[in-house]
């Protein structure tokens, strides 16, 4: 893929909500990139670029930024916006994309997102735990 940009792709979770994502592909260990707050796939991508030809690099918007719906259309009471919303909306982007095993990096709000991951989840499918600039408190 010459222009990363072209990754960018929707789904929608149980919700009818869309949310955006892009999977860079490779045949590496999954790298799940969790932004932090306001950041949208876009600018992520150039970052994950970087180190695509190493692993499969994966990441989405979170609900109500760039190009992610914070709701589904014609629903005012859907689309819940939440760390725990947050959390349930990768646990569909792993299961959509069957992702096992995965680095995931949380960035910033994307950190605590994560810990609202395994806090419902435990640790299914995440294999290693990346904390990248996160406020020192929970």
């Amino acid at each position: 893929m010459t222009n990363i940009y072209e990754a960018i792709k929707y789904f929608k979770v149980s919700d009818d909500t869309e949310i955006e994502y892009a999977d860079l592909g490779g045949d590496g260990p999954v790298l799940l990139f969790v932004p932090g707050y306001s950041l949208s796939t876009d600018l992520v991508l150039p970052v994950l670029a970087g180190v695509k030809d190493y692993f499969r690099c994966v990441t989405l918007t979170l609900r109500g930024f760039g190009g992610a719906n914070p709701a589904a259309k014609g629903s005012e009471e859907k689309g819940e916006i939440s760390l725990a919303q947050a959390a349930r909306d990768v646990r569909e982007l792993m299961a959509y994309l069957n992702l096992k095993d995965c680095t995931v990096i949380g960035y910033s709000m994307g950190t605590h997102v994560t810990f609202s991951y395994i806090q419902q989840f435990g640790c299914d499918n995440i294999s290693r735990f990346v904390i990248l600039d996160m406020t020192p408190k929970l």
